[in-house]
């Protein structure tokens, strides 16, 4: 029998794998094994599991990933559990689509310190950090906890929760780090595929142009999301055969003074805020969410597809990519500015990622990118990691 929680004090009860006590095993919900044990008690609860000191919320986003179905459901069969018996006093919210996280900030009560359990992918967290920007957060703590039941899963795999089980000891036994999040700022004309002008969005994972943005955005598909995230590697195979070239320059902004670095015909650029994108691709080895310093990724333009296919094959390497002489690998701490000006009147290639969310540069096509901290708009965020 696999151990996964033991609770003590006055509680005393072991939560496992046992089917009779959560209906389901960790090794079933998530297909890994984990056999690490965490004790914790009510009085040991830490303060942002204390419902006098944090308002603590279960935000479920329903569709994000494969969906839920009655093997797959994190928070009936394991969260609510473990917090009746722990006696955390807690609300759960369901979330039709990520989107819906947009509007969350308006319905929290008062100024009390918030604790935000994500079921979710990058997505939900992404559409809730940027609504903040519409509310002013008056020096409000919120603690996030990330559970990945996303797709990619970028960022709770970057701060090493891996799955459900991984979440449950975070909750219970983990660190608590600043949540760094970075300014994305657009050209004047830039807007989403869909329609509506946008000139700036938040993000905390990645900002990109070139390949990596154009499969993401070619993977929002119908057809391609049903395979859940094989739908990356799809779209990239179908990008690869077109071998789409992107033209740009690279700048970097210091003290009002605008250098830029390079004028290139590229096929990879990306500015990461996390190591991981995936839980086996480690873009940006030396990046480290708890501080705030990002790191563009890129390689020119290559006719042979082979050396871009070996690139990504490297980073399910640990990084190894890093190393390849073909690829650059920049380190740039804030207060530094990344500029970026594409120049291509074709939409297609001038399409930016931004968390996975998808816009078209307008006007001079400028896109610029610079920290902000861990507050936004009054709002000081945190995150539960391992």
């Amino acid at each position: 029998m696999v151990k996964v929680l033991r609770i003590t004090g006055d509680v005393d009860v072991d939560i496992t794998d046992d089917e009779r006590s959560l209906g389901v095993s960790f090794t079933e919900l998530n297909g890994v094994e984990y056999d690490d044990l965490t004790e914790c008690n009510k009085e040991s609860l830490p303060y942002y599991l204390s419902h006098d000191k944090s308002k603590i919320y279960v935000i479920d986003s329903i569709m994000s990933g494969s969906g839920r179905t009655d093997s797959r459901d994190p928070y009936p069969l394991i969260l609510k559990p473990i917090f009746a018996r722990l006696g955390v006093i807690h609300e759960y919210i369901k979330l039709g689509d990520s989107q819906a996280s947009s509007k969350l900030c308006h319905q929290f009560p008062g100024d009390v310190p918030l604790t935000l359990i994500f079921l979710s992918g990058d997505t939900t967290l992404s559409e809730f950090i940027n609504s903040l920007s519409g509310i002013s957060g008056s020096g409000r703590d919120v603690t996030l906890l990330p559970i990945p039941m996303g797709t990619g899963n970028a960022y709770s795999h970057s701060v090493g929760i891996h799955n459900v089980a991984d979440a449950v000891k975070a909750l219970f036994g983990a660190q608590v780090n600043p949540f760094n999040c970075y300014s994305a700022k657009f050209s004047e004309g830039t807007h989403l595929p869909t329609g509506g002008d946008v000139d700036e969005m938040l993000f905390f994972v990645v900002a990109s142009w070139g390949l990596h943005a154009s499969l993401v955005a070619d993977s929002d598909s119908p057809e391609l999301r049903q395979f859940g995230i094989q739908r990356f590697k799809m779209a990239f195979e179908d990008l690869m055969k077109e071998n789409p070239s992107f033209h740009g320059q690279l700048g970097i902004l210091h003290d009002e003074v605008e250098e830029f670095l390079s004028d290139d015909t590229l096929s990879y650029f990306v500015i990461a805020a996390v190591p991981r994108f995936e839980e086996k691709f480690c873009i940006s080895p030396k990046s480290d969410p708890k501080y705030s310093t990002l790191y563009v990724i890129s390689f020119d333009y290559q006719v042979n597809t082979e050396n871009s296919m070996k690139i990504m094959g490297e980073a399910y390497n640990n990084g190894a990519h890093i190393e390849n002489p073909l690829v650059r690998y920049l380190e740039v701490k804030a207060p530094k500015t990344i500029a970026l000006k594409v120049k291509e009147s074709n939409e297609r290639l001038s399409r930016i990622c931004i968390d996975g969310k998808i816009v078209v540069l307008g006007g001079d096509k400028t896109l610029r990118v610079k920290s902000v901290g861990s507050s936004v708009n009054g709002w000081k965020i945190s995150c539960v990691a391992l």
